[in-house]
């Protein structure tokens, strides 16, 4: 997945990038949190070594952010569903039949509570792997001295 930005700061060997979003957002809103606002911005791994101003193009392999969205969204859907079934199956089992579907859920939702500490918490380890980041292919226009 390819996008035009704007290099805005320098990090190092990243670049914050401002770009517009992507048509393959649609409505999501994740990027910018709900804001109406059509610009985001991304750091990205600086390999065309462009500077604040440049006009470049950074890329993100489909496969890594499919990779992404199933850690951030499949992981919390599979903790829930699997605690929802286990606790209510314990119940069945151990006779507890008050409030089973409430219980339940209730679990489900500490689970899934759970597994998002956890995404959060390895957050960092998944920032340094550099492996979900974008990166600038190439500068399409040179800042202009």
């Amino acid at each position: 997945m390819n996008s035009n930005g704007i290099v805005i700061d320098l990090v190092g060997d990243r670049a914050k990038v401002k770009l517009q979003k992507h048509s393959i957002c649609g409505d999501c809103g994740a990027c910018q949190h709900g804001e109406e606002n059509m610009e985001m911005v991304v750091e990205a791994l600086n390999e065309a070594h462009a500077s604040k101003g440049d006009y470049v193009v950074i890329d993100l392999e489909t496969a890594n952010v499919l990779g992404a969205a199933f850690i951030v969204y499949m992981i919390p859907l599979v903790a829930f569903l699997i605690s929802m079934f286990l606790t209510k199956t314990l119940m069945e089992m151990t006779g507890m039949m008050n409030m089973v579907e409430l219980v339940s859920a209730l679990m489900g939702f500490v689970a899934m509570g759970i597994a998002f500490f956890f995404i959060r918490k390895n957050e960092t380890r998944f920032h340094r792997s550099k492996k979900y980041l974008s990166t600038i292919t190439e500068i399409v226009e040179k800042k202009q001295c």
